[in-house]
């Protein structure tokens, strides 16, 4: 057995090796190009083998599988035809939905840009309102006359007479005959007021400084930081109405309301309480009202709205404890820390009411009264230098309004009490 095996070994061992087959001869490079380079990619093109497309399987039925009666296969094809209809119907609904809500979404923008449209219409015509609605008086070019003829009829001892019978009573010690006006009556204030070009520059001139006072104080501070005090005033009066100017045609301020306190007094006027609620209306303001002192009602302010760090104010350097103010001052020491912003502080009584004339800026009633300062009943009474008295008897007929004091801002405050 093991040398059958061995046998069988040496058998397997002896096995001549298969010769490998020749390789055929490589075929003639053929010079095709200019380049070996290109010669020898058009060789590697040529030698490539088209991709053979995979025939296609037809579809085998399974075993077992039956034709389906025509009946059967036409119920199947009409709830294929279903499902394909509420698939369309679904995707036409989804269209017309997507088309509506975009067919909403512009008719909503051109309903905004009518809005606004509608506003800013309504705000040309409140500017160009001579007068507001409720007894708000304004002084416009042309009209000192007939203001003037209108005081004719209505006050007592007028007519003819007039300039006769009463005087402007200037100074109480000095002979009343030296204040009769020696012109006409109704070219009494054409003088103050007739140069309409030359007040517009001065005025446009004294403006310049406080537009860049806003700028530097809005990059100082938020808009939400900020907040006007407001009493009623013709130097109130006049920042506000800057201000709102400043706020509408800025790009970033046009949309918000300027903060403005309003201090109620109980023996407030009330021509000055409704002159500020009409001011709310025609400005954009958000007024907000505080009983009590000033110190008490910043407080509530700084307690209400903790964001306010600086106040605009209407003082002026005739005005009480301002003497030494500067423009940007914070406030004394135990009082609510905030920065005092004046900007009109070294404007005088002429510089207040040409602005007031130049853009036709309303202002309270009591002012055509002849008040020329107005706190309270109590403290304020129409300024005695702009009486109009009976020549005979002494008997004061009425007042002149608040701006003939013009340029005696020392008498500015003689109705004070």
């Amino acid at each position: 057995m093991e040398g059958e095996t061995e046998a069988s070994d040496s058998k397997k061992k002896t096995k001549p090796k298969p010769k490998p087959k020749p390789k055929p001869p490589p075929e003639p490079i053929v010079y095709l190009g200019k380049t070996a380079k290109t010669n020898a990619k058009l060789l590697k093109a040529k030698q490539r083998v088209p991709p053979q497309k995979k025939p296609e399987k037809k579809e085998e039925k399974k075993e077992g599988e039956e034709e389906l009666p025509p009946e059967k296969k036409e119920k199947e094809e009409k709830k294929i035809q279903k499902s394909q209809k509420k698939v369309s119907k679904a995707k036409a609904r989804a269209k017309k939905k997507s088309e509506d809500a975009e067919l909403a979404r512009l008719v909503k923008r051109q309903e905004l840009k009518a809005k606004y449209k509608e506003i800013i219409k309504v705000r040309e015509k409140r500017k160009k309102k001579e007068e507001p609605e409720k007894k708000l008086c304004t002084i416009t070019k042309g009209k000192a006359k007939s203001a003037v003829e209108e005081d004719k009829k209505t006050r007592p001892g007028s007519g003819e007479n007039l300039k006769d019978t009463i005087y402007h009573d200037m100074s109480m010690d000095i002979d009343p005959q030296e204040h009769r006006p020696k012109t006409e009556p109704e070219l009494l204030l054409v003088p103050k007021y007739y140069k309409f070009e030359e007040i517009k520059s001065k005025v446009e001139a004294k403006e310049e400084p406080l537009k860049e006072l806003f700028s530097k104080t809005f990059q100082m501070y938020k808009a939400q930081e900020v907040m006007l005090a407001f009493n009623g005033g013709k130097d109130c009066t006049v920042i506000l109405h800057m201000l709102d100017q400043f706020f509408q045609k800025n790009h970033c301020l046009k949309h918000l309301k300027i903060p403005t306190l309003f201090i109620t007094d109980p023996d407030g006027f009330p021509e000055v309480e409704e002159f500020v609620n009409d001011c709310a209306k025609l400005y954009n303001i958000e007024l907000i009202k505080m009983p009590g002192t000033i110190k008490e009602a910043l407080d509530g302010i700084c307690k209400e709205k903790p964001l306010i760090r600086a106040i605009f104010m209407g003082s002026r350097r005739t005005d009480p404890h301002c003497q030494d103010l500067k423009v940007m001052q914070p406030t004394d020491p135990g009082w609510p820390p905030l920065m005092r912003i004046n900007p009109i502080l070294d404007w005088t009584c002429r510089d207040v009411w040409q602005y007031m004339y130049v853009y036709n800026v309303p202002y309270c009633i009591l002012y055509q009264r002849g008040f020329t300062s107005i706190g309270n009943k109590k403290n304020s009474k129409p300024n005695p230098y702009l009486r109009i008295i009976e020549s005979t008897t002494g008997r004061v007929l009425d007042y002149r309004p608040g701006h003939e004091l013009l340029d005696n801002d020392n008498l500015e405050r003689a109705g004070r009490v």
